[in-house]
């Protein structure tokens, strides 16, 4: 039961959508409050949430293709291996459980 890169990808990539509660932080506003007890008001929330959002989703969007491609270069799927010869990579198994792994070597 092995997987294409591109059938077990969308399992594993990060989710951009979580990113989006980062937009809650909005509202938050910075006070400073002199000695007179007279206060500023920053709103340093229109910069922060919408500001980590951004950074976040920028960067699992750009982990997410890193990932897809070093899946793709590395799938040993279909490969033929030479005798005397060594191959590294990966693959993916869906989940069998706790049953032994075993592996069949056809000629």
């Amino acid at each position: 039961m092995l997987l294409n890169p591109s059938e077990y990808l969308s399992s594993l990539k990060q989710s951009t959508f979580a990113y989006l509660f980062y937009l809650l932080l909005t509202p938050v506003n910075l006070v400073i409050v002199n000695q007179s007890g007279q206060g500023d008001v920053i709103p340093i929330g229109l910069v922060l949430g919408p500001g980590i959002t951004l950074l976040n989703t920028l960067s699992s969007s750009s982990a997410n293709s890193k990932f897809q491609k070093e899946l793709e270069e590395n799938s040993i799927i279909g490969k033929t291996i030479k005798p005397d010869e060594d191959l590294k990579g990966l693959i993916a198994i869906r989940n069998i459980g706790y049953q032994p792994l075993s592996i069949k070597i056809r000629n």
